[in-house]
């Protein structure tokens, strides 16, 4: 009692006089109930006179960490970190010390078994790898996270925050379909939580995801709801963003009207709150952006003057800041001010490229390559061309292996979905039988195994049918993105690549170095011929007829193979997209005749025969068995050609064996 009555006199004394000597605090000599005395009393300390002591709050936290930890409350010492973590982080700008104390305690997980002290511990460690783009250590804390906390009310929040922070952690990282899942089940604990604020942030982040992966129409659907929700509810957090995102979406799909308007309810929006967070110049940015692209250049001044006026009186936001100067760069371009925009856009695109702005920092490209061009620097030109077209392909096949990820696993879903569904069909099936008497349990469960094989023999029928057609759509549309694929490379060799080498060789012929113009020469023939083959655009200018002619006569002239053909005009009688599809079968043709058939000739035969086109190819050459041939995983060219016909709705026949030539007969119908 009398060591009582002395550290309450300690504790008043303490608080309102003396201020606490660290050294001294903690002693080894101390008795179990003194060291609880203590911990009690820092325990106040920290609730009650942080706020007074900010400079001692720290020390007042290990020491409270370590008197619990010497004394066994493992959870008290652990609950505390926890609580002071981002205080220590953020306001005292601490964040080693934080980091520290979090791994100090984790090493004593094992002696708790609180479901919400342990997802803490491994969410707080989460949040400090993401800190420091450790997105990988970040995922797998996360994930901890997840594990240990349960679906009590007391670890409901926190755990939606796990799920939702783990999906923000694999937006950044490019896995849109495992983000895109984490923020779906982050949105259903919220909204069994009702937590407003979360439901509409979740909803927002599910579809700026969506617009990363290329599905306007899929965000701009998802950004009305949005917004129509919030409207009703009177809630305006986060609505300006909303309306300048579903502008974006709209500039995507080319519809400017909506463009436009939506920018507009953007910035109305945010002047309407009077946040004075240092956004308002973005927005009005963002309208002279649209100004320029529509050569309104008055207009786009008046913004442009409104937002640097606004940089200056609020607080300072580096967004709005790089985003300004990016646009003034192109509106000093605009104007033909090549030298002040190009100082500006060099000053502003390294912020763009530390901050991980890839689209901006294509943009900016873009612009410096223009006006390097402008004044025939064409080394510096080509220099940002070439980081321009690197970062467009690099956001373009971000989005495209996204959209096929995203309809893969929205089919192996469908996939499950059925599956579980026959299962329960056949459970249900069974239950109901089981209830017969027993007299009839022998004929029941022979009647029932037949209906089974039947059953299973019958969708297993209808399985392989329908595996079949996915594989085939699913080929066809390889076939289909290939040749978009083709066209683009083909013509960004012919455009830029072939576009580069035509200056170099203009300065060449300037030196009079014939000996590498003549390379240079052989360089673009080569590109072109590499482009010509990669996308046949003849097809659109001489016709289908004229082109199949010209190919046969190229592989005939390059080749040991004496080629020929009997081709009928059939120009006009097909779209463009089955023109191709005509095309690459004959190119495939020839090309398989060429490379392994063999043979001394071969002829192609192209004619019109009322609602069909027939096609024949035959060569001379050492044949092959079809069979063993296209069962053959490494025997692509078959495999092209069958699908190609499948998709022109054709017919195809084969005749070949060993050492007597090749017959192959193509029916495709018009219509």
């Amino acid at each position: 009692m009398k060591h009582v009555k002395v550290f309450l006199f300690m504790f008043f004394f303490t608080q309102n006089i003396l201020p606490i000597d660290h050294r001294i605090f903690i002693k080894k000599k101390d008795t179990a109930s003194i060291k609880i005395l203590k911990l009690n009393y820092l325990d106040s300390v920290l609730i009650n006179n942080h706020k007074k002591d900010l400079e001692n709050y720290i020390q007042n936290i290990e020491n409270y960490v370590d008197l619990a930890i010497d004394l066994k409350k493992y959870e008290s010492a652990i609950l505390s970190v926890l609580k002071s973590y981002n205080k220590i982080s953020f306001q005292f700008n601490q964040p080693k010390k934080a980091e520290q104390l979090l791994f100090k305690i984790e090493k004593y997980s094992d002696k708790i078994k609180d479901s919400y002290l342990l997802g803490g511990i491994y969410l707080k460690k989460a949040e400090n790898f993401y800190s420091k783009n450790n997105f990988k250590e970040a995922i797998k804390n996360y994930t901890f996270s997840i594990n240990n906390y349960t679906d009590k009310k007391k670890d409901l929040l926190h755990k939606a925050d796990a799920y939702f922070f783990r999906g923000q952690t694999y937006a950044n990282i490019g896995e849109f379909i495992k983000s895109i899942n984490d923020y779906e089940i982050a949105l259903k604990y919220y909204q069994k939580l009702k937590d407003i604020e979360y439901i509409f942030f979740t909803k927002t982040a599910i579809s700026k995801i969506y617009t990363k992966m290329g599905f306007y129409d899929k965000a701009i659907k998802s950004l009305l709801k949005i917004i129509k929700d919030k409207t009703t509810k009177n809630y305006t957090t986060g609505l300006t963003s909303n309306y300048y995102n579903l502008a974006l979406n709209y500039k995507k799909i080319n519809n400017k009207v909506a463009y436009k308007k939506n920018l507009f309810k953007a910035l109305k929006t945010k002047e309407n709150r009077n946040d004075n967070d240092g956004y308002l110049p973005y927005y009005q940015v963002a309208i002279a952006q649209y100004y320029i692209e529509n050569d309104s250049l008055d207009k786009a001044k008046k913004y442009l003057d409104l937002a640097k006026k606004e940089c200056y009186l609020m607080p300072k936001n580096n967004y709005s800041l790089n985003f300004y100067n990016k646009t003034k760069s192109e509106f000093l371009f605009k104007i033909k001010k090549y030298d002040e925009a190009l100082e500006l856009g060099k000053k502003t695109i390294v912020k763009f490229k530390e901050n991980g702005d890839l689209n901006s920092f294509k943009e900016l490209n873009k612009l410096l390559y223009e006006i390097y061009l402008i004044q025939n620097k064409s080394n510096n030109a080509l220099h940002h061309y070439s980081l321009y077209v690197k970062a467009k392909d690099s956001i373009t096949n971000k989005s495209k292996v996204s959209a096929l990820n995203f309809y893969k696993a929205i089919l192996d879903a469908e996939k499950k979905e059925k599956k579980i569904v026959s299962q329960r069909k056949s459970i249900n099936v069974l239950a109901k039988k089981n209830k017969k008497t027993k007299d009839l349990i022998i004929y029941l469960s022979i009647g029932s195994f037949l209906f089974f094989i039947i059953f299973y023999l019958q969708n297993k029928r209808i399985y392989l049918i329908k595996k079949k057609e996915i594989q085939e759509k699913y080929l066809q549309q390889l076939l289909q993105y290939q040749e978009i694929e083709r066209k683009r490379i083909s013509k960004d060799l012919h455009d830029s690549l072939g576009y580069s080498l035509l200056l170099i060789k203009n300065k060449i012929s300037l030196k009079k170095d014939f000996q590498t113009e003549k390379l240079l020469n052989g360089a673009i023939e080569e590109i072109r011929n590499i482009s010509k083959n990669l996308h046949p655009f003849q097809l659109n200018t001489i016709g289908i007829s004229t082109a199949i002619n010209n190919l046969i006569h190229e592989i005939d002239k390059n080749s040991d193979t004496y080629l020929f053909g009997e081709i009928k005009d059939i120009d006009n009688l097909l779209s463009k997209e089955k023109e191709l599809n005509i095309y690459r079968i004959i190119q495939e043709c020839l090309s398989n005749i060429v490379k392994h058939a063999k043979a001394n000739s071969g002829k192609v035969k192209l004619i019109q025969l009322k609602n069909y086109i027939n096609i024949t190819i035959i060569d001379n050459g050492i044949g092959f068995n079809f069979e063993e041939k296209y069962n053959d995983n490494e025997s692509l060219g078959l495999k092209t050609i069958n699908e190609r016909v499948k998709f022109l709705k054709g017919t195809i026949k084969i005749r070949s064996s060993k050492n007597t030539g090749t017959n192959i007969n193509i029916l495709l119908p018009l219509k």
